[in-house]
């Protein structure tokens, strides 16, 4: 807590003078008890007279104002995006969705203001996240009986900004009083999206297959018969091989191999943090271009609580919504959220197998080695359970600079790259007869082209 702040939020907590106030009020006692009494000092004891006369006159209208504008003040607040609706005080609404980085205006409708003489009433926007610079207020005796409050609020980025509501503060023009009015609550949910950006499209990788030839064709026979076993009375007498029973004497059989179908299903762990706007943004818009082509989506977020999307918007509001969650976000979290992938991509009973998983990862997030940890987590987690991991890395511009930027080459994304291929290397036991392998797909902001490696 600052210092310089401290004594006011005393003073406002026992007692309605500001700073100033009480220091007045201290030397009018000394005054008094002091040259007034013992020297019969006249100018002195005027001095005192007066300004506990004024405290006491400023104190009074402060307390009374208050009283009044507790009852009679009314607020409704409209939004930018939505301004044709009003919030009350005890029920919250959320307004539409707006984007990272656009101004979206706030106006406040203020009635019944009653201001006496030589008293302002300052008001500001409360949120309960901590990045929002908001405005203070003044409305003067002068103000009509309706007053509107017009602020333009920037979000620096995405996520579900809770607008707790409006802080009323009655002062005086000599900065005597400092008076505090029941705080406003509005508890108003803004919705905020990642800012839309240009960018290359990222490769479709299907994730799943059915093994067995699962899926019967009516007519066709399932897959090759290329391999022999124990005939088996159900296997039929057109699967029995005669001439290694005209030569042994015994019944044998050919059973189909196991084909694989690749399945319209892509697995992808989006691996944003807090101010990962254009990873969300790059990761939706490649989540919109495969719910066009028909292709079913399981999405998991990098959150603390990880959960499992089935569809365009589901998936987009949990981005959004863990957008503070995943700062605390640790390793063990993204183990958890691949292990849902693994059970969904799956089924019920088991009848697909999870090949791939792609993985979204920020290249500005990079710099943190806790992101590090939880990027080289994620892809030893799919390496253990036999799973590709397919690792999406977007381009090396950052969201402040996108635009109008020479290509550079990020020296923590060369590093991070032979990590990850050394990871490649390592042989994993037990992963059937998957081969374990990792890719980087590194968007080039001077081609617009992937750059495989």
């Amino acid at each position: 807590m600052n210092l310089v702040h401290l004594p006011n939020k005393i003073a406002d907590k026992f007692f309605p003078l500001s700073v100033r106030g009480l220091l007045l009020l201290a030397l009018s006692f000394y005054f008094m008890f002091g040259p007034a009494k013992r020297s019969s000092d006249i100018i002195a004891a005027s001095f005192a007279f007066c300004a506990l006369t004024a405290l006491v006159l400023f104190l009074c209208l402060a307390l009374l104002s208050r009283r009044r504008l507790k009852k009679s003040l009314v607020v409704t607040l409209s939004s930018q995006s939505d301004s044709e609706s009003s919030y009350s005080q005890d029920t919250g609404s959320k307004s539409d969705n707006s984007e990272a980085g656009q101004p979206i205006a706030l106006i406040a409708k203020l009635s019944g203001i009653s201001i006496p003489p030589f008293f302002e009433l300052r008001l500001r926007y409360v949120f309960e996240q901590e990045g929002i610079k908001s405005q203070t207020h003044s409305l003067s005796t002068s103000c009509p009986s309706e007053k509107f409050i017009l602020e333009m609020i920037n979000f620096p980025h995405r996520g579900k900004w809770l607008l707790k509501g409006i802080s009323f503060t009655l002062v005086d023009h000599l900065g005597l009083t400092n008076t505090s009015l029941p705080f406003w609550q509005l508890n108003n949910e803004i919705e905020i999206a990642p800012k839309p950006f240009n960018c290359p499209r990222w490769p479709i990788i299907a994730s799943t297959i059915r093994t067995d030839d699962q899926i019967h064709h009516p007519v066709e026979r399932r897959g090759d018969m290329y391999d022999l076993k124990q005939y088996h009375p159900t296997d039929g007498s057109r699967k029995i091989v005669w001439k290694l029973f005209a030569k042994s004497g015994q019944l044998f059989s050919r059973y189909p191999e196991p084909a694989y179908s690749p399945e319209g299903k892509v697995a992808l762990l989006c691996l944003a943090k807090k101010f990962d706007d254009k990873l969300v943004s790059e990761t939706a818009t490649y989540l919109e271009e495969l719910t066009d082509l028909d292709i079913d989506i399981l999405v998991a977020t990098l959150s603390q609580t990880p959960r499992i999307a089935y569809n365009i918007v589901q998936a987009k509001n949990n981005m959004i919504e863990d957008a503070w969650d995943s700062e605390n976000a640790e390793a063990e979290d993204v183990t958890k959220a691949i292990h849902q992938l693994i059970l969904a991509a799956q089924g019920q009973n088991n009848e697909r197998s999870l090949q791939t998983v792609v993985l979204a990862v920020s290249e500005e997030s990079l710099n943190d080695s806790n992101y590090r940890e939880i990027v080289m987590a994620a892809q030893l987690t799919l390496l253990q359970s036999g799973i590709r991991p397919s690792i999406f890395i977007s381009s090396d511009l950052s969201t402040k600079h996108f635009e109008n930027r020479k290509s550079t080459k990020s020296p923590i994304l060369s590093i991070v790259r032979n990590l990850l291929l050394e990871n490649e290397k390592t042989r994993v036991p037990n992963n059937g007869p998957k081969e374990a392998q990792s890719f980087i797909a590194s968007l080039s902001s001077a081609t617009s082209d992937l750059a495989w490696s």
